[in-house]
């Protein structure tokens, strides 16, 4: 990119325009607004729940669910997750990665890593509360602000499964 490129900016709260490089000052863009660009209507929000998987699965699930949409993703530590210390900082990037890539310009809240049980706890709003299990119909269509629940490799234990639907989850 050289000065009086046209490039597309977005701040992560749906905002997006065109502008012009006009300089770089100490390393820093100068840009001038060109465009303000009328964002994309957004849909009902949608809460993804997963299970920390091994290895960099949750990286792909990260940068999949950007790309898809979903507006909070909240990691989740199962009995069969296997924890690899913070990664909260990698996640972040890796979903604005995503955003740039997709052309999506509003960045999801990634949650901190909770313990299952209380990563199940969200706001009263959110009444289609939906949990990934084998074997289940795909279920009806969600109307409003969503939540789906989905496990580690291995998947949930009955223990969770029973905790997830003690609190209102429907298996899908």
């Amino acid at each position: 990119v050289s000065r009086g490129s046209e490039i597309r900016i977005f701040d992560g709260e749906g905002n997006h325009a065109v502008a012009e490089l006009t300089d770089v000052i100490s390393k820093r863009a100068v840009l001038l607004v060109k465009q303000q660009l009328q964002s994309l209507p957004t849909s009902s929000p949608v809460h993804l729940l997963i299970g920390l998987p091994k290895g960099p699965a949750m990286d792909l699930a990260i940068r999949m669910a950007t790309e898809a949409g979903v507006r909070e993703i909240h990691p989740m530590l199962c009995e069969r997750s296997v924890a690899r210390g913070d990664r909260d900082t990698r996640w972040r990037t890796i979903s604005q990665s995503a955003c740039q890539q997709s052309g999506r310009t509003d960045i999801p809240v990634i949650h901190k890593l909770l313990p299952m049980k209380a990563a199940l706890h969200l706001p009263a709003e959110i009444n289609d509360r939906r949990i990934a299990l084998p074997n289940n119909s795909t279920g009806t269509s969600a109307v409003g602000p969503s939540a789906i629940a989905i496990g580690p490799e291995g998947g949930f234990t009955t223990g969770e499964v029973k905790i997830a639907l003690s609190m209102g989850y429907e298996p899908v």
